[in-house]
């Protein structure tokens, strides 16, 4: 029997401690999150800085960008690591504030008595139906 569950989480720039506190004056790249969770190499062009999180690609299942429909060309048809590079470097240059909520996170638990493909189309389409 399937358990549901579901935790949210807003990123923002702010750096946290290990208890998930606040860190005073720091400051985190969205690029270096983005990086981290998909297991890749991204460059920030805001602190010219390239974060390599190549190494834990074995850990990272699936990684991929939902796009609405209606989004620009861009984001529909490049290749996935220049599209979440492209798509991060845009977010950071956009988003002046400290205080900005860059991006959501969600964690679903996912039903074990699915396959691995059946697991990934069943987050595309919830993503799909929910936020493109």
């Amino acid at each position: 029997m399937a358990i549901y569950r579901l935790e949210a989480q807003i990123i923002g720039r702010k750096a946290k401690d290990r208890s998930g506190q606040p860190i005073p004056g720091r400051e985190v790249s969205m690029l270096a999150k983005a990086a981290y969770r998909s297991g890749e190499k991204l460059k920030d062009e805001r602190i010219d800085k390239t974060f390599n999180y190549a190494s834990r690609s074995q850990e990272v299942v699936h990684s991929e960008i939902v796009a609405p429909e209606d989004s620009p060309g861009w984001l529909q048809g490049a290749s996935s690591r220049d599209m979440r590079e492209r798509l991060w470097n845009t977010v950071e240059r956009v988003e002046k504030r400290k205080d900005s909520q860059l991006a959501r996170e969600f964690l679903p638990a996912l039903p074990v008595e699915l396959s691995r493909e059946g697991q990934i189309e069943l987050v595309r389409d919830w993503c799909r139906t929910e936020f493109a």
